[in-house]
């Protein structure tokens, strides 16, 4: 019946160029290639009024709005896909080697056929977002996700997926075992990094997304014209604090055993990445002395007991850089609120040109910056935008007032 009734139109497929159109339900033209649906309608005859009269009447009458206007069906997988392209891109701007987005590529493959999305024979039916009708009271959502654990490994599976808000359909209660979520971009980032050998650890990369120079929050803002975000689903992609250190690292430790990655590659002492070299970084922003080095090197040379943990462990170098520096710091200066205070009594009537370190003077310069830091974080948050220029649509009834809103902003 199909073929009979698009006989007579024979225009190629704006989104892909074939010419193999169908009829949907509703009596509109699809292209059965790409499903891409256009404005055109059916006409058919109503012979089910008495008399055999023929009426013509047109089916599915919709407001002609532009498949621009209304957006295009796409699944959340490919927004986060957006999100973390974007992430890698301005980590190259910044310096990066291209060698990075590879690796990210490949682990977010990786992590999209042990989630079912993506690259398997039996994929997850993924959570859509349908195009807009903006001139519809309707409140219906976008597509029911049905989301299950993997069969292997669903405790660390359930642990990485708790930690995202939102809801798989506006219908239906809130559930907890989402796919994906933004931390899980910075936790691929992360872990990316780190397997490229990048001298970028977890604390930078926090630093940068706070500073906005890598997109974290209101990434969506980012998407193309043509995806729409509406319901309450959209707020997977919608995040109002940066997540905490600890946070995104138990994360992305937890990634590495969904993904069943192999040890990392060890690093050496000539890398950026070993504690010798970021103590000595780390002494340089604290304003410590250059002399406190070799005795953490020192420290870092003496054997250490380590209980062996037949799972890969996501290494922490910047954490154990520091960790050094404060260890040799209680071994010389004791730091128990005393020893410190006794030993800088004694420095400073045998220093009169301030040559030697002492713990007081160090400590009363260090408080002054701290507190001229806040202040200016402080002003920078206050002068920040918080409000968002794609706001995201909850309800879809409010799209329309909310386009309305946007395009008598921009006038």
């Amino acid at each position: 019946m199909d073929e009979d009734a698009t006989a007579g139109y024979r225009e190629p497929c704006a989104q892909c160029a074939a010419v193999n159109w169908g009829i949907s339900e509703e009596g509109r033209f699809y292209c059965m290639s790409c499903h891409n649906v256009i404005e055109r309608t059916i006409e058919v005859v109503d012979l089910s009024v008495a008399g055999s009269s023929n009426r013509l009447k047109s089916i599915a009458k919709r407001p002609r709005t532009s498949k621009e206007e209304r957006g295009y069906t796409w699944l959340v997988c490919e927004g986060f896909q957006f999100i973390l392209k974007n992430q890698a891109d301005a980590l190259l701007r910044l310096g990066v080697d291209p060698n990075f987005k590879e690796v990210l590529c490949q682990m977010w493959r990786l992590y999209l056929q042990k989630s079912q999305q993506a690259y398997t024979s039996d994929r997850l039916r993924g959570s859509r977002f349908r195009p807009l009708n903006i001139d519809s009271d309707s409140d219906c959502a976008t597509e029911s996700s049905i989301v299950s654990e993997r069969e292997s490994n669903p405790s660390s599976f359930s642990e990485i997926d708790s930690d995202c808000s939102g809801s798989a359909d506006e219908r239906t209660p809130r559930r907890r075992n989402r796919l994906m979520s933004m931390r899980k971009t910075l936790a691929l980032v992360h872990l990316a990094l780190v397997w490229s050998r990048e001298a970028l650890t977890l604390s930078d990369l926090l630093r940068l997304v706070r500073d906005g120079h890598v997109p974290y929050l209101n990434a969506y803002e980012q998407f193309p014209e043509e995806m729409k975000l509406s319901g309450n689903k959209s707020s997977v992609f919608n995040t109002k604090s940066i997540p905490s250190h600890r946070l995104v690292h138990k994360v992305a430790q937890s990634l590495v055993l969904v993904l069943e990655l192999p040890a990392f590659p060890p690093i050496g002492p000539e890398s950026l990445l070993h504690p010798a070299m970021l103590s000595m970084r780390y002494l340089a922003d604290a304003n410590l002395p250059d002399g406190l080095h070799r005795w953490v090197c020192s420290l870092m040379e003496r054997p250490q007991k380590s209980k062996r943990d037949p799972s890969p462990a996501l290494p922490r170098h910047d954490v154990q850089a520091a960790a050094h520096i404060i260890v040799t710091m209680k071994l010389i200066f004791g730091l128990d609120d005393h020893t410190e205070w006794e030993l800088s009594n004694k420095v400073t009537p045998h220093d009169p040109s301030e040559n030697l370190f002492s713990f007081r003077r160090w400590f009363r310069l260090m408080g002054a910056a701290l507190g001229r830091a806040e202040q200016k974080r402080d002003r920078d948050m206050a002068r920040k935008q918080w409000k968002p220029k794609k706001p995201i649509i909850i309800r879809r009834r409010l799209a329309g007032r909310a386009m309305k809103t946007k395009s008598e902003n921009l006038k």
